[in-house]
């Protein structure tokens, strides 16, 4: 999983293999894993204009 680094204020870097998402946080530099996340869903992550509300919203109520 090569991580890919995004704009956001929140995340520093995103990487999805196998429908594991990983998602490094700045300031603590903490990353997190998702499992079972669907392609599709990772797809709209990537294209979200917010991606810390996207993650907020759609990704940590479900996959937790």
């Amino acid at each position: 999983m090569k991580p890919q680094k995004v704009k956001s204020s929140n995340i520093k870097s995103i990487g999805y293999e196998d429908g594991v998402l990983a998602v490094e946080y700045r300031g603590t530099g903490d990353t997190w894993m998702y499992p079972d996340v669907d392609p599709k869903v990772f797809r709209a992550l990537m294209r979200a204009k917010s991606k810390g509300r996207f993650i907020e919203t759609k990704i940590k109520p479900l996959y937790e």
